[in-house]
């Protein structure tokens, strides 16, 4: 039986049954720590939980992910949220998502010839630079698309250590959201005069997200994904 484990609103991880016993008896955890397990209703406390005799899981319950918790109860509402990612490390993680572009950006800007008035000159560019910044690009591009549908990060996010999540509970939102609003719809919006720096701004709210979290209904936690 694997036991999820909450402590001061942030989870501790997942731990067989045996682990747990053995952590509560050393003190690694306390009779006060939240866990959940399958055919658990809702978060409760070690102490009352080991305490209780074992029950069988339901019949209907057999076949749920064990590794997720259940539909009908979020971490939030027991108190077990993941701690919100600080400014700081959002910060670094943007500008290393930033300088990666930037590498492939140069090569390609270079390479092409291009003017300060924009225009392309093919006698002072290089198409094999060209092409290195092109594919430079496209990795980045693929690598990012990669991680944001398979943990909710970008490389500078999965380097510091925060992610993506739904902002009422501590799951991945799903690849339309985090594509189709966070990155296209976003993107389309920063057309708009002053929407990037009116976009970043937000993040100085109470709850740190910006305008594209709330269109996408997400948030940005600490943690690496499980």
């Amino acid at each position: 039986m694997v036991y999820h484990i909450a402590r001061d609103n942030q989870q501790l991880g997942q731990f067989e049954e045996n682990e747990v016993r053995t952590g509560v008896e050393s003190g690694r955890f306390l009779g006060s720590d939240l866990c959940w397990t399958e055919g658990m209703e809702e978060w409760q406390p070690l102490d009352r939980v080991l305490a209780a005799p074992k029950a069988p899981a339901p019949p209907e319950l057999a076949e749920l992910n064990p590794y997720s918790p259940p539909e009908s109860q979020s971490i939030r509402a027991a108190g077990a949220e993941a701690p919100l990612a600080s400014l700081g490390d959002r910060l670094i993680a943007a500008v290393i998502d930033a300088a990666t572009f930037l590498a492939g950006y140069l090569p390609l800007i270079l390479g092409l010839g291009i003017t300060e008035d924009g225009e392309i000159n093919p006698a002072t560019g290089s198409p094999m630079l060209a092409a290195v910044g092109g594919l430079i690009l496209l990795a980045l591009l693929v690598a990012n698309l990669f991680l944001l549908v398979k943990w909710g990060q970008t490389i500078g996010k999965r380097f510091v250590g925060i992610r993506v999540v739904d902002k009422e509970r501590d799951v991945h939102p799903g690849a339309a959201r985090l594509i189709g609003i966070r990155v296209v719809l976003n993107g389309l919006l920063g057309l708009i005069p002053f929407y990037a720096l009116v976009d970043v701004l937000f993040i100085f709210g109470q709850e740190r997200r910006c305008i594209h979290d709330y269109l996408a209904g997400t948030r940005g936690v600490k943690g690496q994904p499980e």
